[in-house]
């Protein structure tokens, strides 16, 4: 699924996103908190290049094999930028599972 290419903020859980599956272990944390630290530490990482703004997302979802309620639920909806490889896909797969 393409995006917008843009970061924002999620109220319910304080956290930012948008940022690739490289930011897990390129920075500390999501959560805005009450000071800017996280932003910053966010906005530095991206300028460095070691984070990118997904532009594209990953998706999976799940479907019930039955007569009612079959319908694809998506689980995971995950910003990406095409840098990762096979490991990181059989990674986030077996999350999944």
């Amino acid at each position: 699924i393409a995006g917008d290419g843009q970061l924002c903020y999620l109220k319910d859980t304080d956290e930012i996103a948008g940022m690739c599956e490289h930011a897990i272990t390129e920075l500390e944390s999501y959560k805005m908190g009450s000071e800017l630290t996280s932003v910053l530490a966010g906005a530095k990482a991206i300028r460095d290049g070691k984070v990118h703004v997904g532009k594209e997302f990953s998706v999976a979802a799940f479907a019930r094999h039955a007569e009612t309620d079959s319908g694809a639920k998506p689980v995971l909806l995950m910003p990406t930028c095409k840098r990762g490889d096979w490991r990181t896909a059989a990674h986030n797969i077996q999350k999944l599972l």
